[in-house]
C-alpha cells in the first residue's frame, strides 16, 4: 500500500529532474536537523538515489550472499527511510506491480541486487548512517550528544550525526528515549522544549470539573525503584478523584509492589485497573487495551 501510494503521488514530479524527494516510515522516526543538513549530506554521496541500510537481511536472509561486499558500515537494505532525485524514484516505484500486502522491502531489496538497475539508477546504501539510522541492531552504537541548543543522536561506532532516526522493529522504546531530548525536545539552555505546549489553563476550575486523566503504567521488565515509582503517583498536584490508573505487570517479582500500592491508594483514586503477570498479555496488547 505504501508503494502503490508513492508510485500515485511521483507520476506528478516524473520530468521534475532537480526536485529531491524522501520517504520515511511515518509513526517511528525522528528528526533529528532539518533540509539543509540533509540536502548537503545527499548531495555529499554523489548518487541519486540512497536506501538507508541496517545489519540484517530481511525479509528473505537467503539474499545476503548476493549484496555488494562492505568494508565499513551496514550491508543491508531497509526500506523505511530513502532519498532520491524524483525521476529516479518514479522509475523505480512505476515498476511496482505487486499487491497491497506485499512486502515493499523485499521489493527495493531485489531492485537494488539487480546489478544493471543498481548502476542505471545509480542506487546505494547508506551504510555508515549518514543521513538514517536504523535502530534495530544497532542501539548501542546511538548515543545522545548534547550540542548548544539542541541534542543529536551520534552513532559512535561511525562517527556521524543521522538526520533521520528510525526505530524500526523492537526498538520503541529506545525511539522514545531518543525522542524525549532530539532535536529540541529537552536541552541543556532551555529545559524542557516541549512542556509549554499546548497547555489549559485550569486555575479556576473546581475539582470535579478537572479534565478526567488516566495514566497507564507499563511494567514489562524487572525495574528499579518500582515502589517509590508508586509511591509518586499518589503525590501528583492533581486531584486522585479525577485520575484513572492502568497498571500492566508482567513481572511476578513485583507482584508484592503492586498489591502494596493497590491496597494503600486504591480508594483514593477515581479508578485502579490491575492486569498481572497471570494473563500472558504482551506489551503491545496491553497498550490496546488501556485505550
Amino acid at each position: 500500500q505504501k508503494v502503490r501510494w508513492l508510485k500515485k503521488e511521483m507520476q506528478k514530479h516524473a520530468e521534475k529532474s532537480d526536485m529531491v524527494v524522501m520517504f520515511v516510515d511515518s509513526y517511528d522516526v525522528i528528526f533529528a536537523s532539518g533540509p539543509q543538513e540533509l540536502l548537503w549530506k545527499f548531495s555529499r554521496m554523489n548518487h541519486k538515489v540512497i536506501f538507508s541500510a541496517e545489519g540484517f537481511c530481511w525479509p528473505d536472509q537467503k539474499l545476503a550472499s548476493k549484496y555488494p561486499p562492505v568494508y565499513t558500515g551496514k550491508r543491508y537494505l531497509n526500506s523505511g527511510g530513502f532519498i532520491g532525485f524524483a525521476p529516479q524514484i518514479n522509475s523505480i516505484v512505476q515498476s511496482w506491480k505487486l499487491r497491497d500486502d506485499d512486502d515493499d522491502q523485499l521489493f527495493y531489496t531485489q531492485f537494488y541486487l539487480n546489478k544493471g538497475l543498481r548502476e542505471k539508477f545509480n542506487m546505494t546504501l547508506d551504510h555508515r548512517s549518514r543521513i538514517f539510522q536504523n535502530l534495530n541492531g544497532a542501539i548501542e552504537e546511538v548515543v545522545l550528544k548534547f550540542e548548544k541548543g539542541r541534542v543529536r543522536a551520534r552513532n559512535v561506532a561511525y562517527d556521524t550525526l543521522p538526520v533521520v532516526i528510525h526505530g524500526n522493529g523492537p526498538t520503541k522504546l529506545q525511539l522514545n528515549y531518543l525522542g524525549n531530548y532530539v532535536p529540541t525536545a529537552w536541552t541543556h539552555e532551555e529545559g524542557c522544549g516541549v512542556c509549554d505546549l499546548d497547555l489549559l489553563d485550569i486555575g479556576q476550575l473546581t475539582d470535579e470539573e478537572l479534565p478526567l486523566v488516566q495514566v497507564g503504567v507499563f511494567i514489562e521488565q524487572p525495574t528499579p525503584f518500582l515502589p517509590e515509582f508508586l509511591q509518586r503517583l499518589a503525590t501528583l498536584n492533581y486531584p486522585l478523584t479525577r485520575l484513572q490508573l492502568f497498571i500492566h505487570n508482567n513481572v511476578v517479582y513485583h507482584e508484592q509492589h503492586i498489591q502494596q500500592f493497590w491496597q494503600q491508594f486504591h480508594t483514593q483514586f477515581r479508578e485502579v485497573r490491575l492486569v498481572g503477570p497471570e494473563e500472558n498479555l504482551q506489551h503491545g496488547a496491553a497498550r490496546a487495551m488501556a485505550v
